[in-house]
Protein backbone atom coordinates (compact mmCIF):
# COMPACT_ATOMS: atom_id res chain seq x y z
CA UNK A 1 0.00 0.00 0.00
CA UNK A 2 1.13 3.27 -0.82
CA UNK A 3 0.70 6.57 1.12
CA UNK A 4 -2.76 7.28 1.84
CA UNK A 5 -4.00 11.06 1.46
CA UNK A 6 -7.03 13.03 1.63
CA UNK A 7 -9.17 14.96 -0.96
CA UNK A 8 -12.72 15.90 -0.96
CA UNK A 9 -14.73 13.99 -2.69
CA UNK A 10 -15.57 14.64 -6.25
CA UNK A 11 -19.17 13.32 -8.10
CA UNK A 12 -17.06 10.39 -9.95
CA UNK A 13 -16.47 9.50 -6.35
CA UNK A 14 -20.06 8.64 -5.82
CA UNK A 15 -20.57 4.71 -7.13
CA UNK A 16 -17.25 3.74 -5.30
CA UNK A 17 -18.75 5.58 -2.15
CA UNK A 18 -21.89 3.34 -2.47
CA UNK A 19 -20.39 0.31 -3.36
CA UNK A 20 -17.71 0.75 -0.18
CA UNK A 21 -20.78 1.54 2.26
CA UNK A 22 -22.44 -1.82 1.19
CA UNK A 23 -19.56 -3.93 0.84
CA UNK A 24 -18.40 -2.67 4.78
CA UNK A 25 -22.37 -2.88 6.28
CA UNK A 26 -23.45 -5.98 4.34
CA UNK A 27 -24.26 -7.79 7.54
CA UNK A 28 -26.79 -4.93 8.92
CA UNK A 29 -30.14 -5.52 8.48
CA UNK A 30 -30.77 -2.74 6.14
CA UNK A 31 -28.95 -4.92 3.38
CA UNK A 32 -29.45 -8.38 4.82
CA UNK A 33 -32.97 -8.00 5.15
CA UNK A 34 -34.61 -4.60 3.23
CA UNK A 35 -31.96 -4.89 0.19
CA UNK A 36 -30.65 -8.51 0.32
CA UNK A 37 -30.02 -8.72 -4.02
CA UNK A 38 -27.07 -6.48 -4.21
CA UNK A 39 -28.40 -4.70 -7.27
CA UNK A 40 -31.00 -3.05 -5.13
CA UNK A 41 -28.57 -2.67 -2.52
CA UNK A 42 -26.18 -0.24 -4.71
CA UNK A 43 -29.15 1.10 -6.15
CA UNK A 44 -30.32 2.56 -3.07
CA UNK A 45 -27.49 3.12 -1.68
CA UNK A 46 -26.28 5.55 -4.59
CA UNK A 47 -29.29 7.66 -4.34
CA UNK A 48 -28.60 8.17 -0.84
CA UNK A 49 -25.03 8.98 -1.36
CA UNK A 50 -26.50 11.26 -4.20
CA UNK A 51 -28.95 12.69 -2.08
CA UNK A 52 -26.31 13.75 0.57
CA UNK A 53 -23.66 15.16 -1.64
CA UNK A 54 -26.42 17.67 -3.38
CA UNK A 55 -27.04 18.93 -0.08
CA UNK A 56 -24.70 22.18 0.38
CA UNK A 57 -24.46 21.44 4.62
CA UNK A 58 -23.09 17.85 4.19
CA UNK A 59 -19.02 17.21 3.40
CA UNK A 60 -17.40 14.35 1.92
CA UNK A 61 -13.73 13.43 2.08
CA UNK A 62 -12.27 10.33 0.85
CA UNK A 63 -8.77 8.41 1.50
CA UNK A 64 -6.84 7.73 -1.77
CA UNK A 65 -3.33 6.10 -2.55
CA UNK A 66 -1.15 8.13 -3.93
CA UNK A 67 -0.09 6.51 -6.46
CA UNK A 68 -4.02 6.04 -7.17
CA UNK A 69 -5.82 9.07 -6.67
CA UNK A 70 -8.71 8.22 -8.46
CA UNK A 71 -9.57 4.76 -6.75
CA UNK A 72 -11.59 5.72 -3.48
CA UNK A 73 -10.31 3.18 -0.63
CA UNK A 74 -12.32 5.05 2.31
CA UNK A 75 -14.35 7.62 3.24
CA UNK A 76 -16.21 10.12 5.76
CA UNK A 77 -19.13 12.05 5.57
CA UNK A 78 -19.90 14.89 7.93
CA UNK A 79 -22.73 17.57 8.64
CA UNK A 80 -22.87 20.75 9.75
CA UNK A 81 -23.81 22.10 12.79
CA UNK A 82 -27.35 24.18 13.07
CA UNK A 83 -31.12 24.25 11.92
CA UNK A 84 -31.53 23.26 8.52
CA UNK A 85 -34.53 22.50 5.97
CA UNK A 86 -33.46 19.17 4.95
CA UNK A 87 -35.32 17.42 1.99
CA UNK A 88 -35.80 13.60 3.43
CA UNK A 89 -34.18 10.66 2.02
CA UNK A 90 -37.44 9.10 0.23
CA UNK A 91 -35.53 6.36 -2.00
CA UNK A 92 -37.68 4.74 -4.93
CA UNK A 93 -37.35 1.03 -3.74
CA UNK A 94 -36.69 -1.69 -6.31
CA UNK A 95 -38.66 -4.51 -6.81
CA UNK A 96 -36.62 -6.64 -5.01
CA UNK A 97 -37.02 -4.88 -1.42
CA UNK A 98 -38.83 -5.53 1.75
CA UNK A 99 -40.81 -2.92 1.89
CA UNK A 100 -42.64 -3.62 5.15
CA UNK A 101 -38.75 -3.57 6.52
CA UNK A 102 -37.62 -1.06 4.98
CA UNK A 103 -40.87 1.53 6.54
CA UNK A 104 -40.44 -0.10 9.80
CA UNK A 105 -36.67 0.31 9.88
CA UNK A 106 -36.37 3.98 8.71
CA UNK A 107 -39.13 4.88 10.31
CA UNK A 108 -38.14 3.52 14.38
CA UNK A 109 -34.69 5.27 13.51
CA UNK A 110 -36.27 8.30 12.67
CA UNK A 111 -38.26 8.17 15.55
CA UNK A 112 -35.42 7.56 18.29
CA UNK A 113 -33.07 9.93 16.85
CA UNK A 114 -35.76 13.09 17.32
CA UNK A 115 -35.76 11.75 21.07
CA UNK A 116 -32.43 12.39 21.56
CA UNK A 117 -30.38 15.69 22.97
CA UNK A 118 -28.79 16.50 19.70
CA UNK A 119 -30.65 19.41 18.03
CA UNK A 120 -28.00 21.79 16.42
CA UNK A 121 -24.86 19.21 16.70
CA UNK A 122 -22.80 19.08 13.65
CA UNK A 123 -23.10 15.27 12.84
CA UNK A 124 -20.76 12.35 11.77
CA UNK A 125 -22.96 10.76 9.06
CA UNK A 126 -21.15 8.05 7.63
CA UNK A 127 -18.00 6.67 7.62
CA UNK A 128 -16.53 3.35 6.05
CA UNK A 129 -12.97 1.92 5.26
CA UNK A 130 -12.61 -1.36 2.16
CA UNK A 131 -12.12 -4.21 3.07
CA UNK A 132 -8.41 -4.70 2.79
CA UNK A 133 -7.71 -1.49 3.96
CA UNK A 134 -9.23 -1.47 7.75
CA UNK A 135 -7.24 -1.80 10.83
CA UNK A 136 -4.30 0.62 8.75
CA UNK A 137 -4.68 4.06 10.29
CA UNK A 138 -7.37 5.24 7.53
CA UNK A 139 -10.54 5.42 9.16
CA UNK A 140 -8.29 7.19 12.19
CA UNK A 141 -7.37 9.74 9.79
CA UNK A 142 -10.54 10.42 8.48
CA UNK A 143 -12.11 10.55 12.08
CA UNK A 144 -9.29 13.40 12.88
CA UNK A 145 -10.44 15.51 9.68
CA UNK A 146 -13.98 16.00 11.13
CA UNK A 147 -12.27 16.51 14.74
CA UNK A 148 -10.20 18.84 13.54
CA UNK A 149 -13.47 21.01 12.10
CA UNK A 150 -15.67 20.90 15.21
CA UNK A 151 -12.82 21.68 17.49
CA UNK A 152 -11.72 24.79 15.46
CA UNK A 153 -15.36 25.82 15.59
CA UNK A 154 -15.47 25.50 19.32
CA UNK A 155 -18.58 22.48 18.84
CA UNK A 156 -19.59 19.29 20.21
CA UNK A 157 -20.18 16.30 17.48
CA UNK A 158 -22.99 13.31 17.38
CA UNK A 159 -22.32 10.28 15.59
CA UNK A 160 -24.62 7.31 15.57
CA UNK A 161 -22.50 4.53 15.79
CA UNK A 162 -22.29 0.16 14.79
CA UNK A 163 -20.73 -2.14 17.47
CA UNK A 164 -17.54 -1.92 15.47
CA UNK A 165 -17.21 1.81 15.36
CA UNK A 166 -17.67 2.39 18.72
CA UNK A 167 -14.19 1.99 20.24
CA UNK A 168 -12.46 4.47 17.51
CA UNK A 169 -15.40 7.00 18.53
CA UNK A 170 -14.07 6.84 22.34
CA UNK A 171 -10.44 7.09 21.42
CA UNK A 172 -11.62 10.86 20.25
CA UNK A 173 -14.11 11.35 23.30
CA UNK A 174 -17.01 10.39 22.51
CA UNK A 175 -19.44 9.22 24.86
CA UNK A 176 -22.82 7.20 24.27
CA UNK A 177 -25.58 8.69 25.76
CA UNK A 178 -26.69 4.96 26.73
CA UNK A 179 -23.88 2.32 27.31
CA UNK A 180 -26.17 -0.04 26.62
CA UNK A 181 -27.30 1.10 23.24
CA UNK A 182 -30.29 1.64 21.35
CA UNK A 183 -31.88 -2.08 20.61
CA UNK A 184 -34.39 -2.21 17.61
CA UNK A 185 -36.22 -5.25 18.04
CA UNK A 186 -37.03 -7.52 14.72
CA UNK A 187 -38.33 -10.49 15.38
CA UNK A 188 -41.10 -10.04 13.03
CA UNK A 189 -38.59 -10.30 10.56
CA UNK A 190 -36.95 -13.44 11.27
CA UNK A 191 -33.81 -11.74 13.86
CA UNK A 192 -34.19 -13.60 17.19
CA UNK A 193 -31.44 -10.51 18.84
CA UNK A 194 -32.11 -6.90 18.50
CA UNK A 195 -30.18 -4.57 16.35
CA UNK A 196 -27.81 -2.50 18.82
CA UNK A 197 -26.35 0.40 18.10
CA UNK A 198 -25.31 3.48 19.98
CA UNK A 199 -25.80 7.07 19.76
CA UNK A 200 -22.80 8.92 20.97
CA UNK A 201 -21.77 12.71 21.71
CA UNK A 202 -18.25 14.29 21.88
CA UNK A 203 -18.39 17.66 23.91
CA UNK A 204 -15.95 20.32 22.56
CA UNK A 205 -12.45 19.00 22.56
CA UNK A 206 -13.64 16.28 23.25
CA UNK A 207 -13.98 17.04 26.61
CA UNK A 208 -15.39 14.24 29.55
CA UNK A 209 -16.12 14.95 32.71
CA UNK A 210 -14.59 18.32 32.23
CA UNK A 211 -11.38 17.48 31.22
CA UNK A 212 -10.17 16.76 28.08
CA UNK A 213 -8.79 13.28 26.79
CA UNK A 214 -5.20 12.30 26.84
Amino acid sequence: MSAITLRPATPDDLPAIAQIGIDTNISFPIYSIGLAPPADAFVVSLARTKHFFAQPYYHFTVAVEANSPAEVVAYICFKDGGEFEEAPFQPDLPEGANVAFMEYFLGTSGEHKNTLPIKMLPELEMLDVRTGYQRKGIGKMLVEEVVKIVDGRGEGCYVHSSRMGKGLYEKFGWRALNEKGFGMELVQFGEREPFVTWDMVREVGGAVGGRKEE
